[in-house]
């Protein structure tokens, strides 16, 4: 693993750990994906960051 991708994990775990009940993984081609764990319908939401993620989760929180 590069600096680059150790530091998006970094950051990547930084946010699993604001988001408890969140799944979080990096895909291939680097796109990052967070899961709402026990949701039904499932909710899956994707960026190319960390920071990306954290503000989506946010957002539907704020609508659900």
């Amino acid at each position: 693993m590069g600096n680059k991708e150790s530091c998006v994990q970094s950051l990547l775990d930084e946010v699993a750990r604001e988001f408890p009940a969140w799944y979080f993984w990096q895909g291939i081609g680097g796109l990052l994906y967070a899961r709402r764990l026990m949701s039904s319908p499932p909710v899956v939401l994707r960026d190319i960051t960390p920071e990306g993620l954290r503000s989506q989760i946010r957002s539907w929180k704020g609508w659900n």
